[in-house]
């Protein structure tokens, strides 16, 4: 065990750990230039990561070339340009045209921020969108509005990791579904509302780890059953209709008292210790269809990964976070098709580049570059030869190795959010004074903050900026929201000039047409919290991305799991669970 040079947890570097730095090294005139062991334990590791990667704060500010107004997830105030997504991957500019000379008088960090600050950045990554323009990390969707991270959807709205679905809002990493509204971490799902770890699911409400099932109400661990209320077998529709409209003339048609108490209801039965399904040799939470997968979470048909989180199609990586189909990564975050890369954000199909931002479409050996597209040899975007480059990052290394550098991720001081818009804050909070203090102790350290030992303590940004509220006609404070009828037929279309009040953070929000549609269409209430908000309630349903020992609640096998002891559930082992399935 070593002591984590940031938070001082005691953490171990394995021989398969060893094995993979010797793997992914880089390789020059037959030398290896080995990557050193980590200085920090896995967690503050991805905090760091995680602290470069701005999710879902999005702003409104024009573009710095065309000067049109555009959705950035940068504030308007940025010592930096930003271009809308047509002029960045135009000819209108050239990023070599920044390209800098290495210094081997500072250190390259020193380097690669001055580059940062004269290089101009994408607004988003929001990849052939069709009416879809208020979206970030996605692809491929069509009248679309305010997503994060989803693919080939159309008509969503308000959802996180959605993948090939259609008309869906709220709804958190759920792959293929229709008709669905506030479930999470489901797939194959058809007229669904409120379903937890549910799979091929048709009509049903209130549901949690159910698979095959259709037309079930308040339903836990139940396999392909009809008309079940509550784990009880209804036998007619005309019974299970009749129940569901008793329970709601009970509740006063009050879903989301519904939905606390269908959370506590299910409390009473056994949890599946990992809601991994079909794996071998996988030790993590929500792992499915892999291989050889250790301390890793959400991860989807991958082999051989290490300290990784929210994955797809990858092979042979470690301390990777939000990547699909790349092979041979190492400390990354926001990839995607590429090989053989370390140490480097938001790029896709690239091949062996180092300390790299912003680089795409087929850009090879590349060392400290931001915003290079079909490039190779290349360094901090100056263009050299081959054999120039392979003579001169070999120095560069050597260089880093003195000054403390290789082998660790960019310093959070670099990063162009602060902690408060990234990932981070979901995953590793912290509060702005939390921030301020631990910087402090940083400044009072005597070291220089760019400096070798510096860049390996947490020194991270904060952002007070607040983008301006909306235009509207009208205000619902929050005591005008307790008033407002949840039967959605009395909302007028008025709703729609309206600004609401969150009951939660008193930010206001509005309500789109298809959302009020979509409202009317599946009989639902208007929400009464901000989309931020409504993202955090569902991310606090989803179990934290870390493991506890402990044992399973029937027959006392030691088990890792993503449920921390303290948690009410019966948590069980596998072969438990399976004989409390029905």
């Amino acid at each position: 065990m070593k002591p984590c040079l940031h938070c001082s947890a005691g953490f171990e570097v394995t021989d398969a750990d060893r094995a993979f730095y010797d793997q992914v090294s880089p390789v020059f005139n037959s030398i290896k230039y080995s990557i050193p062991e980590p200085l920090l334990c896995p967690n503050c590791r991805q905090q760091r990561r995680l602290s470069f990667r701005n999710e879902r704060k999005l702003y409104k500010r024009n573009c710095d070339l065309c000067k049109k107004s555009m959705v950035s997830i940068y504030q308007p105030q940025t010592p930096f340009p930003v271009y809308c997504q047509e002029c960045w991957w135009s000819d209108k500019w050239d990023a070599l045209e920044y390209g800098q000379e290495f210094d081997f008088g500072k250190s390259f960090f020193e380097q690669f921020r001055d580059l940062q600050k004269r290089v101009s950045r994408l607004s988003l990554v929001n990849i052939k969108e069709e009416n879809a323009e208020y979206g970030n990390q996605s692809m491929g969707n069509k009248n679309c509005y305010w997503n994060i991270s989803i693919k080939d959807c159309e008509d969503v709205l308000y959802s996180y990791r959605i993948f090939n679905g259609e008309n869906a809002i709220d709804c958190t990493n759920v792959f293929d579904g229709e008709l669905v509204y506030e479930c999470i971490d489901s797939r194959k799902l058809w007229d669904c509302r409120w379903c937890i770890q549910c799979e091929e699911m048709g009509s049903s409400d209130f549901c949690f780890a159910c698979k095959g099932c259709e037309s079930c109400f308040g339903c836990v661990n139940l396999r392909h059953k009809k008309y079940y209320f509550f784990n009880e077998d209804c036998k007619t529709k005309e019974v299970y209709i009749k129940r569901i409209n008793d329970f709601f003339n009970e509740q006063k048609g009050d879903r989301r008292y519904v939905f606390k108490k269908f959370l506590y209801w299910k409390r009473n039965f056994g949890h599946h210790f990992s809601h991994n399904i079909g794996n071998e040799n996988c030790i993590g939470g929500d792992i499915q269809y892999s291989q050889n997968c250790f301390s890793s979470f959400d991860i989807r048909h991958s082999d051989g990964l290490r300290y990784c989180m929210t994955l797809s199609g990858q092979k042979d990586s470690m301390d990777i976070d939000f990547d699909d189909d790349s092979e041979l990564m190492m400390e990354c975050t926001g990839m995607e098709s590429n090989y053989h890369n370390a140490f480097c954000h938001t790029s896709f199909e690239s091949k062996n580049i180092f300390y790299s931002n912003l680089c795409f479409q087929n850009s090879y050996d590349l060392f400290g570059c931001i915003g290079l597209n079909h490039k190779q040899y290349c360094i901090l975007n100056r263009q050299y030869s081959k054999e120039e480059y392979e003579e001169l990052v070999p120095k560069i290394i050597e260089h880093m190795k003195q000054t403390g550098e290789w082998g660790e991720f960019f310093p959070p001081a670099l990063s162009p959010f602060g902690y408060n818009e990234t990932v981070a804050q979901e995953y590793f909070p912290m509060t702005r004074e939390e921030i301020i203090e631990q910087n402090k102790k940083m400044d009072n350290s005597g070291v220089e903050p760019l400096h070798a030992t510096a860049l390996q303590i947490q020194k991270f940004n904060w952002s007070d900026y607040e983008s301006p509220p909306p235009t509207v006609a009208k205000i619902i404070t929050k005591e005008m929201m307790k008033n407002l009828p949840d039967d959605i037929s009395k909302i007028p279309n008025d709703v729609l000039s309206w600004a609401l009040t969150c009951e939660v953070s008193g930010k206001l929000f509005i309500i789109q047409k298809p959302e009020l549609e979509f409202y009317r269409k599946m009989n639902l209430s208007i929400p009464h919290r901000h989309p931020d908000i409504r993202h955090a309630d569902r991310m606090k349903l989803r179990n934290p991305r870390k493991l506890w020992k402990r044992t399973c609640g029937n027959c006392g096998t030691a088990i890792e799991t993503t449920y921390s002891p303290d948690r009410p559930e019966k948590v069980l082992c596998e072969k438990c669970y399976l004989e409390v399935v029905v």
